[in-house]
């Protein structure tokens, strides 16, 4: 594995912490930084592109590091954020879980009782969703759908994580209620 830096943009950089060289920063840490992505994404070319979005992003807001930590830890933050970004993307891109998705599962095994029990399933689960109250509703949307942390949830509602992480709890304890009786 290797990544290239360009040298006109390493050249560009104009930090306001002049006590970080950010070139043997990104050239010390570079392979740890790839083990680390790709020991999350599992992909090499992902992972690659991951670590080049952490060097483009290092690179324009290094004037932004003040030094709480050590620039590596600033940087494998960014890293560990853009990676759950990466998964956060990734599940927006895949199939939706429809009728159509399940019954062609089904068919494949050739397992007509099951298919008709994952239907009514899939139909007893979207009634109990849509008699979900509103918040809770889109807490566990954003949550299970959209892959949200529970700290992105709570920012985008502007409530505490607490309140986040109770109505997220209040929302399966009345999924769980409604689809066993």
């Amino acid at each position: 594995m290797t990544i290239e830096l360009s040298t006109p943009m390493i050249e560009e950089k104009k930090f306001n912490n002049p006590t970080v060289d950010w070139e043997k920063v990104f050239l010390n840490e570079r392979e740890k930084l790839f083990a680390f992505v790709f020991k999350k994404i599992k992909r090499t070319c992902e992972s690659e592109d991951v670590v080049q979005q952490v060097y483009t992003l290092v690179m324009k807001n290094g004037h932004n590091f003040c030094g709480n930590s050590k620039p590596e830890t600033w940087m494998f933050g960014i890293a560990n954020n853009l990676t759950k970004k990466f998964y956060r993307d990734d599940r927006r891109m895949e199939t939706n879980c429809d009728d159509s998705y399940i019954a062609d599962m089904c068919d494949a095994t050739n397992d007509c009782s099951r298919k008709v029990e994952a239907e009514i399933m899939l139909k007893r689960t979207k009634a109990a969703i849509d008699n979900l109250p509103e918040k809770m509703k889109y807490v566990l949307s954003k949550f299970a759908y959209d892959g949200y942390s529970y700290d992105e949830i709570a920012e985008d509602l502007g409530v505490p994580v607490g309140t986040v992480r109770s109505r997220l709890s209040r929302a399966r304890a009345m999924l769980q209620e409604q689809l066993d009786s």
